[in-house]
C-alpha cells in the first residue's frame, strides 16, 4: 500500500487455528502461505507458552479472591484503645484521646463515653477513628474514674471498653477566709439560804465569767491549702485560769489553749501544734499532743514521722512542743497499699517508736507518774476480696519499756530503775459475709456476717504512747445482720489474765455475752392497714460471769476474796409513733447474783417501768412526758 509522504507499509494477519481432530497441531494461514507447525514445539516456544499460562492463572485467582472478599461481611467488633495506662495519674484537663479500631456506621449506632456517672461524649471530639477530650471549661471528675466506652443502638447500650484512671484535682484558687468565733459563759449564784448550825460559805453570791475566743482560717491556692486554728481561754477569776494547778497564782488569766497549723501539698502534709499521729493498736495509737507531723507519698504508700511532747501541755511556754529532748515521743510509720487500683485490698503498715517522758502530769491527766521509757516497733496487714465477703485483719507490737531515774518523793525513800523487759502484743480479726440478700425459708431475704477476734498482750507489756491492757487474752465471735425485718446481733466473749500462771496471783477469767433483737410488728406481720398502732419491739440481754480460777497460793488470799458473781441485763422497748405523736414503753431489769463463800446473800434485783409520751407541738418546739417507776432490792437487808 502506497500513501502519500513516501511510506510503504505492509500489514499482515496470522490466524491460529485448533484442529478438533488433533490438538496438538497447530496450522499457521498468512497472506503468501500456510505452513505446518511441528506436533512438539521448541523448548524456548514451550517456557513461554508456560510463563503466559500461569501469568493469566495468578491474575484470574487474584480477580476471584477480590471478589469473595469484597462479598463477604464487615468486622462488627470494635476496639478502643486509650492514651494512657491504668497506673496513670492524669489532670483533670488533660487531652486524653480514644482510638478506635473503626468508627461505626449509622445504622450500628453512635459512640458515648461516660466518665463515672456522667455521660461526656459532647466532649470528646472525633478525628477520624480517635475521639480526643477537650475540656472546654469543664473538668473531669477527679479521684479514681472509670471510661467506659458504649456502642449506643437507642434503646440498647453495649460496653466496649472500660478503662480505669486516676483524675488528679483541679488547681483552685480560692481567697483566704478568717472565721473568729467567741463563746461566752456564766455561773453564778443569786441568792443563799440556810439553816441551823450549817456555816456561812465564804462568798454567799457570786458571778464567774470565762470563755474561749476562737480563730479558723483557711486558703487554697495552686493546689496547695493551709488551715489554722487557735483558741484561747479566759477566766477572770485566778483560780478558774487554765494553768492554776500547775502554777498557781503565777497562772495566767488569758492562755492558750490550743493551736493547730496544717498543710497540705500534691503528695506532702505538714500539721503543727496540737497533732494526733500513729495507728498501731498496741504500740501507738491516736497519740494526742503539741508537737510535729509530716508525711509524704500518694496512693501507693505513704510515709509519716512526728515528733510530740511526751504528755499533752496548754500554754505558750513550749510553744512548738519539742522544747525537751527527755520528754518526747517520737514515731515514723510507712502504709502501703500493695493494690493501689483497689484501696484496702490489701494494706501493710509498720511503725516505729521512740518516747521518754518525765513525771509530769498531763493538762487532762491527773495520777501519780514516774518516768519512763519505751521503744518498740509494730507491723500490721489487712486486707478484703473486692465484694468485701471475707475480711483480714492482724497485728504484731513488741515494745522494751521499762521506768527510769526519778526524783525522790518528798516522804522519803529511794526510787531504783526497773529493769527494761521487751514484751509483745497481738490481735487477729476475721470477718466473714455469710449470706447476702439469700432467700432464707424461701422467703425471708437475709444478710449475716461472722465475725472472729483474739487478742493477746503479754504481762508486762506497756508503751507509753498507748493505753494498752497488760497480761490479757481474749476471744470473740459476733454474728450480726437481718432476716427480713428482723434485725439481730449476737456475741460472745471470754477473757483471762495471769497468762504466766504465777502461783501467788490471782487468775480471774470472764465469760460474757449478749443478744440483740429488733423489729417493726406491721411488715414482720404482713398487715397493710393502721400500722401506726403496731409497735416497734426491741429486746436486748447481757450477762456477764467474772470468777476466780482458784484461791491462789501464798498469796495471802481466801475463799471468800475469789470473785464469782453472775450479772444479767433485760431490757424490752415498745415504740409507736401515731402521726405527730410518740408513745413508748420501757421494762428493764437486772441483777447481781454473788456465788463467793460468805456473799451469797449480797445480791441485788433492779426493776423500773417507764413510759414516755412526747409529740412536736410546732417546728421549734417538742413537749415531752416521761413516768417511770423503779423497785431496788437487796437481798441480804
Amino acid at each position: 500500500m502506497l500513501r502519500s509522504g513516501g511510506s510503504i507499509r505492509r500489514t499482515q494477519r496470522i490466524n491460529v487455528r485448533m484442529p478438533l481432530d488433533n490438538p496438538c497441531a497447530l496450522a499457521t494461514t498468512g497472506s503468501r502461505a500456510t505452513r505446518r507447525l511441528p506436533l512438539y514445539p521448541s523448548p524456548l516456544a514451550a517456557r513461554t507458552m508456560l510463563c503466559r499460562c500461569a501469568r493469566r492463572a495468578a491474575m484470574l485467582l487474584l480477580v476471584t479472591a477480590t471478589t469473595l472478599r469484597a462479598q463477604q461481611p464487615r468486622d462488627s467488633t470494635i476496639t478502643v484503645s486509650p492514651s494512657f495506662k491504668s497506673t496513670d495519674s492524669v489532670a483533670a484537663q488533660a487531652p486524653i484521646a480514644l482510638t478506635l479500631s473503626r468508627m461505626p456506621t449509622t445504622a450500628e449506632g453512635r459512640i458515648a463515653v461516660v466518665v463515672g456517672s456522667e455521660d461526656l461524649t459532647s466532649l470528646f471530639k472525633a478525628a477520624g477513628t480517635r475521639l480526643v477530650f477537650r475540656a472546654n471549661g469543664v473538668n473531669l471528675p477527679a479521684g479514681d474514674v472509670e471510661f467506659t466506652v458504649f456502642l449506643d443502638k437507642g434503646d440498647e447500650w453495649t460496653a466496649l471498653a472500660t478503662l480505669p484512671l486516676h483524675i488528679r484535682a483541679p488547681l483552685v484558687n480560692k481567697p483566704a477566709k478568717v472565721l473568729p468565733r467567741i463563746d461566752l459563759r456564766n455561773v453564778g449564784q443569786l441568792a443563799q439560804g440556810r439553816s441551823g448550825t450549817t456555816p456561812a460559805p465564804d462568798r454567799p453570791t457570786f458571778q464567774t465569767l470565762n470563755g474561749t475566743v476562737g480563730l479558723t482560717t483557711s486558703q487554697l491556692r495552686d493546689g496547695f491549702t493551709l488551715t489554722s486554728d487557735t483558741h484561747a481561754f479566759g477566766a477572770d477569776e485566778q483560780r478558774k485560769a487554765l494553768r492554776y494547778r500547775e502554777q498557781g497564782d503565777r497562772a495566767s488569766r488569758i492562755d492558750l489553749a490550743d493551736y493547730a497549723m496544717r498543710f497540705a501539698g500534691r503528695q506532702t502534709k505538714v500539721a503543727l501544734g496540737h497533732v494526733s499521729a500513729g495507728s498501731n493498736r498496741h504500740l501507738i495509737n491516736n497519740f494526742a499532743s503539741r508537737g510535729l507531723t509530716a508525711s509524704v507519698g500518694g496512693a501507693r504508700a505513704t510515709w509519716t514521722v512526728a515528733a510530740q511532747n511526751g504528755t499533752s501541755i496548754v500554754g505558750t511556754d513550749n510553744i512548738v512542743g519539742l522544747d525537751r529532748g527527755d520528754h518526747r515521743v517520737v514515731s515514723s510509720g510507712l502504709a502501703v497499699e500493695m493494690i493501689p487500683g483497689r484501696p484496702g485490698a490489701l494494706h501493710v503498715d509498720a511503725t516505729v517508736l521512740h518516747s521518754s517522758i518525765l513525771a509530769e502530769q498531763g493538762y487532762t491527766q491527773g495520777a501519780i507518774l514516774s518516768a519512763e521509757r519505751s521503744d518498740g516497733y509494730g507491723l500490721q496487714f489487712a486486707a478484703r476480696t473486692p465484694s468485701e465477703r471475707l475480711r483480714v485483719a492482724a497485728g504484731l507490737a513488741s515494745s522494751r519499756s521499762g521506768f527510769t531515774d526519778d526524783t525522790p518523793p518528798t516522804t522519803g525513800g529511794v526510787l531504783v530503775s526497773s529493769k527494761r523487759n521487751r514484751k509483745a502484743a497481738q490481735y487477729a480479726e476475721v470477718g466473714i459475709a455469710l449470706m447476702r440478700e439469700q432467700k432464707l425459708l424461701g422467703a425471708w431475704p437475709a444478710t449475716l456476717d461472722l465475725s472472729l477476734k483474739h487478742e493477746r498482750v503479754d504481762p508486762m507489756f506497756r508503751s507509753v504512747a498507748s493505753i494498752a491492757r497488760a497480761d490479757i487474752e481474749s476471744d470473740n465471735v459476733e454474728l450480726s445482720g437481718n432476716v427480713g425485718q428482723v434485725r439481730l446481733s449476737i456475741s460472745g466473749n471470754r477473757t483471762s489474765d495471769n497468762l504466766d500462771a504465777i502461783a501467788s496471783v490471782l487468775t480471774t477469767r470472764m465469760r460474757s455475752s449478749s443478744i440483740v433483737l429488733a423489729a417493726p410488728l406491721a411488715p414482720l406481720l404482713r398487715v397493710a392497714g393502721g400500722t401506726m398502732w403496731l409497735p416497734t419491739l426491741s429486746y436486748s440481754r447481757q450477762q456477764q460471769h467474772p470468777f476466780g480460777d482458784g484461791t491462789p497460793a501464798d498469796g495471802g488470799f481466801t475463799a471468800s476474796d475469789v470473785p464469782d458473781q453472775l450479772n444479767v441485763q433485760q431490757s424490752l422497748d415498745a415504740q409507736w409513733q401515731l402521726k405527730r405523736l410518740q408513745l413508748a414503753y420501757h421494762v428493764d431489769q437486772s441483777s447481781e447474783d454473788n456465788r463467793q463463800p460468805g456473799f451469797e446473800l449480797a445480791d441485788m434485783t433492779t426493776r423500773t417501768h417507764r413510759v414516755t409520751v412526747g409529740g412536736r407541738v410546732s417546728s421549734s418546739f417538742r413537749l415531752a412526758l416521761d413516768l417511770g417507776v423503779e423497785r431496788q432490792e437487796f437481798k441480804e437487808l
